[in-house]
């Protein structure tokens, strides 16, 4: 069974890039989650839900202008993909969102495939480049 991935990135071109590099490795890719959509205080739940996603790739940008609370409110598995935010925002975003992994922006792409499953079979992933 192929475990079930939703990306959710301010920028779309990183978007597509992470998306080819999940097809056909056992993941399901959702369609690239648009934030262009969501209008301000528009709960991305309903986007969400309908695909059921294992785990959700976000950024930085993504998960405080547009999730609010979502991903602990409904038991998320969230990973945040580290495009340079800094260790303060990182550990704040670890705190206060319920984050179950996040990804250097430097990571291989084995590492992040790693990192996707694990998360999916309900354990966290946290690279420690940028967080020590």
């Amino acid at each position: 069974m192929n475990t079930k991935v939703m990306l959710a990135f301010s920028n779309m071109i990183y978007s597509a890039g992470v998306k080819k590099l999940l097809e056909g490795a056992d993941f399901e890719v959702a369609d690239v989650f648009k934030t262009s959509e969501l209008k301000t205080g528009t709960n991305p739940y309903s986007m969400i839900k309908s695909f059921e996603p294992d785990v959700i790739l976000v950024d930085f940008i993504t998960l405080y202008n547009e999730f609010g609370d979502v991903g602990q409110a409904h038991g998320m598995r969230l990973i945040l993909l580290d495009t340079g935010c800094g260790k303060d925002n990182i550990t704040s975003a670890v705190t206060d969102k319920g984050l179950k992994g996040v990804l250097a922006g430097n990571s291989t792409p084995i590492r992040l495939k790693k990192a996707i499953s694990s998360v999916a079979r309900g354990g966290v992933w946290f690279s420690k480049t940028g967080l020590v």
